[in-house]
């Protein structure tokens, strides 16, 4: 009898000691949840302060750690985001967003090859949701690391997994033109400003690979469309050099 009474015992002890940390974890929860809602409104002390009240609940949430990696990304302080997101990665190995993310950091501090090692797995990924995102980052650090024939490849990809993808067409174009593929580079860039034409830098572009082939005439008419939709002043005031570049 008392042996059953001991087993009673501990059995209570146990399913009250889950039930404690099942309501811990929900507290998080709602703590995080809370503080993500201050990170949206772009209030970054108050979230701070209940990221740091879920961490003391539930210090293993791999959301917790990606939440702190978008406060600090934010904020521009780079490398403790990058620190947050290499500890959610860490809880969470295939955490795809968070990998994403700590590409794009790497490539916003232009260390390429840390972009390239940090994104190819997800590049790769039939569970990511967004596949053609990394393939087109993947494009953008070896296009700065002039290696053109894998900056094709990768965007190639993008278009392949998302063909409406314009920004992806666009650095293609961009390529082709650094690669002195002229007529290719029109051919893409034509069928970026078809697909999206409100977008200023896409006609720039289409006036330089025009100039490329010697086509003035196309050249002056895309970097005047350009001119006209800029709405950042630099933008404009470049696509109206390059217009004065062409006109004879």
């Amino acid at each position: 009898m008392k042996r059953l009474v001991c087993l009673l015992l501990l059995l209570i002890m146990v399913v009250s000691g889950c039930a404690s940390a099942k309501t811990k974890k929900e507290q998080a929860d709602k703590t995080r949840s809370l503080g993500e809602a201050f990170l949206v409104e772009e209030k970054y002390p108050l979230a701070f302060k209940e990221f740091e009240k879920a961490k003391a609940l539930n210090p293993k949430d791999p959301l917790l750690y990606y939440d702190y990696g978008l406060l600090y990304h934010n904020r521009k302080e780079f490398d403790m985001a990058i620190e947050s997101y290499k500890k959610a990665i860490a809880l969470k190995p295939d955490f795809a967003t968070a990998i994403n993310n700590l590409g794009v950091l790497y490539m916003e501090k232009e260390e390429w090859d840390k972009a390239i090692i940090t994104l190819t797995p997800i590049s790769e990924s039939f569970i990511y949701a967004t596949p053609h995102f990394p393939n087109f980052l993947l494009g953008q650090a070896y296009y700065h690391k002039k290696e053109y024939a894998k900056a094709v490849e990768k965007f190639q990809k993008a278009l392949e997994l998302q063909p409406d993808y314009v920004f992806a067409g666009h650095w293609l174009g961009k390529t082709y033109m650094a690669m002195g593929q002229a007529p290719r580079a029109v051919k893409i860039l034509e069928n970026t400003v078809e697909k999206g034409p409100a977008v200023a830098v896409f006609h720039l572009d289409l006036g330089r690979a025009y100039r490329m082939t010697g086509n003035m005439k196309k050249a002056e008419a895309a970097f005047s469309q350009a001119a006209s939709l800029a709405t950042d002043e630099d933008l404009k005031k470049e696509a109206l050099q390059e217009r004065a570049s062409v006109r004879g």
